[in-house]
């Protein structure tokens, strides 16, 4: 992107200076490219102003770089200095576990102001975007607090909400992580499990219904599923030892099939239950699983992964 506006290439500058040595931690390049993608996403938005786009280049200089936000105030005015330490997540300071800070960051957020809400969901697209070197565990837990984020910054602004929406329900139905970090598509490795559980489901339904049919079988008091059939074929007589010999191997071959039927499902969804063992991590998170639910794994899986 080429700038014009002096103040957004002296912050273009400052920020050059103040990554220079970082990498990005999945791609291995400057760490520069992700402040400047940021900010020429920003520079696309409508009613934007200068200091957004010198905000969005310094978003991670006082967090990552250990520049006060007073300097970033004296060097370039307290609308950009207001922005950055908006963007800024003091919450490591305190000393908390990962939970605890993101939740603090998330409710920190909902107070900014749109502007540094804006640049925020724009960082996290550009984030997500660059996730292909994550490995299987903190792909999981930056997804899920990815989600959280949304949910915090909802009514910021439609259409950035939904292309972080996009990539969140990307990653969370269509895509897993091997534990070697290579992306794989869940959709197809959970497949035969799915087509496995649908088939124990009919299954079940089938045997409910043969056995229904069992139960109203009965001889001496004629067919209760469909009395009129029983009356066209035996004129009100009484069933000779021959009919209710034919009801009872009917009832009895209704309850073996069920069975039967029983017994294939509950293989069948065995089976489909190994499959999915080795995906249980994704598979078995819901999109909005209870609170608890959500810290628990998250904290869980954060022990020993940072970002």
């Amino acid at each position: 992107m080429k700038y014009t506006s002096a103040i957004v290439l002296q912050a273009d500058a400052f920020a050059e200076n103040a990554h220079r040595g970082q990498f990005r931690k999945y791609t291995g390049a400057p760490y520069i490219t992700h402040p400047r993608r940021v900010a020429e996403d920003v520079s696309r938005l409508p009613n934007v102003f200068d200091a957004m786009i010198c905000a969005a280049l310094l978003h991670d200089v006082v967090e990552d770089c250990g520049v006060h936000c007073d300097t970033i105030t004296a060097w370039f005015g307290i609308g950009i200095g207001t922005l950055v330490g908006e963007l800024t997540n003091v919450s490591k300071l305190t000393g908390a576990g990962r939970v605890a800070c993101k939740e603090m960051d998330r409710q920190r957020l909902t107070k900014v102001s749109v502007s540094a809400r804006r640049i925020k969901l724009l960082d996290r697209i550009d984030n997500l975007e660059e996730m292909s070197g994550a490995t299987y565990k903190f792909l999981l837990i930056y997804v899920w607090e990815s989600e959280l984020l949304l949910r915090a910054l909802k009514g910021t602004d439609m259409e950035l909400e939904k292309r972080l929406r996009a990539i969140i329900d990307f990653f969370l139905r269509e895509w897993a992580v091997a534990p070697n970090g290579n992306y794989q598509m869940i959709t197809e490795q959970i497949k035969p499990a799915q087509e496995m559980l649908a088939t124990a489901a009919l299954n079940v339904h089938k045997s409910a219904v043969l056995r229904k049919i069992a139960g109203n079988l009965n001889p001496w008091n004629s067919i209760r599923l469909d009395e009129s059939v029983w009356k066209e074929v035996f004129k009100d007589e009484t069933p000779s030892w021959r009919d209710v010999l034919l009801i009872e191997t009917l009832r009895t071959g209704c309850k073996v099939y069920a069975d039967k039927l029983d017994a294939e499902a509950s293989e069948f969804a065995t089976r489909a239950a190994n499959i999915l063992s080795g995906k249980r991590d994704l598979v078995a998170m819901p999109i909005s699983p209870s609170e608890e639910q959500q810290m628990q794994a998250i904290e869980d899986a954060a022990e020993t992964d940072s970002e």
